[in-house]
């Protein structure tokens, strides 16, 4: 048996891949990650259509853009996505949910839906606040994108559409390769 005793793994161009600390710890600084959350300190009027979270706490390998709300993959591989939203009214009078209103939180890749695009689906029973999340894990292709998109709908008025306030902390998206 034969042991390799490095303290660092690096490619050619000297960048770290990998670390290993005194009590066999690993590090993976490049491995691609971000969080993204809704940096509007008041709420938000959303008609059915793509999240958009515009600012970041981590974004290793600017792989989230906060300017269209999408995490493109840069290299393939499994990764684990998650979002979590904060849904307060069902429209833009301040109206609180219904019975019978319906939200509907889908991760999409490149824009479409289908099976392999999960949904979450949640009809309100009850005036009230509430909030959701879906996670699922993905076999990307390098230069595939997910983003979050959300579809709602006021079955007593007929509006579509949900606000939230993100100074609550509800509304994040985040996501990591997994390899």
């Amino acid at each position: 048996m034969s042991n390799l005793l490095v303290q660092n793994i690096k490619h050619t161009n000297n960048t770290t891949a990998q670390t290993i600390d005194s009590t066999g710890r690993i590090l993976t600084p490049a491995r691609p990650c971000f969080s993204a959350y809704r940096n509007t300190t008041s709420g938000t009027y959303y008609d059915s259509g793509d999240l958009v979270f515009d600012a970041t706490t981590v974004n290793v390998g600017s792989c989230y853009d906060t300017s269209n709300g999408r995490f493109t993959a840069p290299i393939t591989g499994a990764y684990s996505l998650s979002c979590v939203i904060g849904v307060i009214y069902d429209d833009s009078s301040g109206t609180q949910f219904g019975a019978n209103d319906w939200v509907q939180l889908q991760l999409k890749i490149n824009g479409s839906s289908g099976l392999l695009n999960p949904k979450q689906y949640l009809r309100v029973n009850a005036t009230f606040e509430t909030g959701f999340s879906i996670s699922h894990v993905f076999q990307l292709t390098a230069g595939d994108y997910v983003i979050a998109h959300i579809r709602a709908n006021d079955t007593d008025s007929g509006n579509g559409g949900f606000a939230y306030d993100s100074s609550t902390g509800f509304m994040h998206y985040s996501g990591f390769l997994i390899g």
